[in-house]
């Protein structure tokens, strides 16, 4: 076949190729450094892999900024409401810096706040902290509101709430990084993490689950990984973790890194503004030819260190992955009573995270580990219509995932938490936004492997609020000033703890080297957010 002489590949040269892909830099963030430095390949085809019984996937989605999520869960019982009411300076319509949700029981269906009111949910009787009480979910989190034009919700809509009474949603309590327990008023300077209240600090201490060092860069999903290799994904050329556009921290192990993919699928030095060639076998010998030619060069350190005997997997490898995934068919995608999925970022990227699980039998894997996020939760201003945004994209993404996963029959293999930089203010600032803050309110998504539909660890009581915000230190016991800034009861070693366990498998001395201050923590009921 003669190649166009006015296309891309004939005349691209190797300085044109590296600066077209943002050069050495830009080689970072591609999921060919991340093949070429440390993932294990092969030069064989995929095999197919072993059906669900043999299969589990966990997602990390990361809410980057720091969510406020004392709105997206609050206090619904009226004392309890009105404490949480004060704390917050009263309702965000209200005169002054209010950032309180309304109850939707308090409010006509047809009041314009309603939609974002709280919709209560309750715990399991049997809950030994916090059966008998009533919480709040945010509104908008609740509902479809962005395949409403962003406008108010429909009534009807009710989907994360849904999913809480089928027992696919649990909320977790007061979590954050922790290096002791002990986080009474006389010891918690002893033994809080470093950096605490800095996002750079915290994002580190949350995905190393190492908060007493600021050297840490191998992540808790990257431990996970390392362990596991040696017994899964045996025949797969993608690392069991994926991660969506960069690098992350939870993701990089000892021995493996992230496989690095975007919304559309794997880099293939293919670029969004040069067609793709007509036939697919003309195209893929056009690009290992290219790549030859590229990865021979002898370059300054980064390619050199596995180009003599790697140079052409990282692109056999985002071949093999997009062959694998790019005409997998969503089973909701404008069918079964479904729109089209949510087109705003976080929704195609979780779009992809679903066909990645959908092919994991052709990409031979038996073990998944995934992270995305949603930026934009640093609100120390206008805290309300930012949120009423943000937490609508993430309510819709994920009840559309968990749709899908059930539509495969895979609610009991995959299991999906949230993560957070930390916790916002109880109490807002000048600006009716929040500032940064320490334990926060988390969720986990799941079939029978969690313990679902309740709200587990310890949710501190807001009927109080001098507790919170007092001046007076022996009177203010759940925070370390009078913002609010609210102790964890849990460390994220516990939180992750069970859920990695049920990944792998693992013993709890394994777990001790994946969460090494696990040990710290030794003894402690567990949360119970898993079955």
């Amino acid at each position: 076949m003669t190649v166009n002489p006015n296309h891309l590949f004939s005349t691209l040269t190797r300085r044109d190729f590296v600066k077209r892909a943002g050069g050495c830099a830009g080689l970072s963030s591609l999921s060919i450094l991340s093949t070429l430095l440390n993932l294990k390949l092969t030069q064989s085809a995929l095999a197919a892999g072993p059906a669900n019984n043999d299969y589990k996937g966990l997602v990390c989605l990361f809410a980057f900024g720091g969510m406020d999520s004392r709105n997206l869960l609050a206090p619904y019982e009226p004392v309890e409401w009105q404490g949480y009411r004060d704390i917050r300076q009263g309702l965000h319509y209200d005169p002054g810096n209010g950032v309180a949700l309304p109850r939707a029981g308090d409010l006509p269906q047809t009041d314009p706040n309603w939609g974002m009111s709280l919709k209560p949910i309750e715990p399991k009787p049997t809950n030994p902290i916090n059966g008998g009480r009533r919480f709040g979910i945010h509104g908008y989190f609740n509902a479809n509101r962005n395949e409403n034009n962003g406008q108010s919700v429909n009534p009807s809509e009710d989907y994360m709430r849904q999913l809480y009474r089928d027992q696919n949603l649990t909320f977790v309590c007061n979590v954050g990084s922790l290096v002791n327990p002990d986080t009474t008023w006389e010891n918690w300077t002893n033994f809080r993490p470093v950096g605490l209240f800095s996002h750079s600090d915290e994002q580190r201490n949350w995905m190393t689950a190492v908060p007493d060092s600021q050297s840490q860069n191998i992540g808790f999903l990257g431990r996970t990984a390392d362990m596991l290799m040696s017994t899964h994904n045996e025949t797969s050329a993608i690392s069991m973790n994926i991660v969506m556009d960069s690098f992350r921290t939870m993701s990089i192990g000892e021995n493996t890194l992230p496989y690095i993919i975007t919304d559309s699928g794997s880099h293939e030095f293919i670029f969004d503004r040069y067609p793709r060639t007509s036939t697919p076998t003309h195209r893929d010998t056009i690009i290992t030819n290219m790549t030859d030619g590229l990865l021979s060069q002898q370059f300054a350190n980064l390619l050199e260190l596995s180009h003599a005997t790697s140079r052409r997997d990282a692109i056999d490898a985002a071949l093999a992955y997009n062959d694998a995934t790019l005409n997998v068919t969503l089973k909701t995608d404008n069918a079964m009573g479904f729109g089209p999925w949510p087109t705003h970022g976080l929704g195609r990227d979780m779009r992809q995270v679903a066909r990645s699980i959908i092919a994991r039998e052709a990409l031979g894997q038996t073990r998944q580990l995934f992270f995305l996020s949603r930026g934009g939760f640093d609100n120390h201003s206008q805290l309300i219509p930012n949120h009423n945004v943000s937490l609508a994209e993430i309510g819709e993404t994920v009840y559309r995932f968990w749709k899908e996963m059930e539509a495969w029959g895979l609610q009991d293999c995959v299991t999906l938490f949230t993560a957070s930089d930390f916790e916002r203010t109880y109490g807002p600032n000048s600006n009716k936004g929040t500032d940064h803050a320490w334990a926060s309110n988390q969720f986990v998504v799941g079939g029978s492997q969690i313990n679902g539909g309740d709200v587990v660890g310890v949710q501190p009581d807001a009927s109080d609020p001098a507790k919170f915000v007092s001046s007076t230190r022996s009177t203010r016991i759940y925070s370390t000033d009078t913002r609010g800034r609210i102790f964890p009861s849990h460390s994220v070693d516990e939180y992750m703890a069970e859920i990695i366990k049920w990944f792998g498998d693992f013993t709890d001395g394994d777990l001790e080297n994946i969460l090494p201050n696990y040990s710290n923590f030794a003894g402690r009921p567990k949360i119970g957010h898993m079955a």
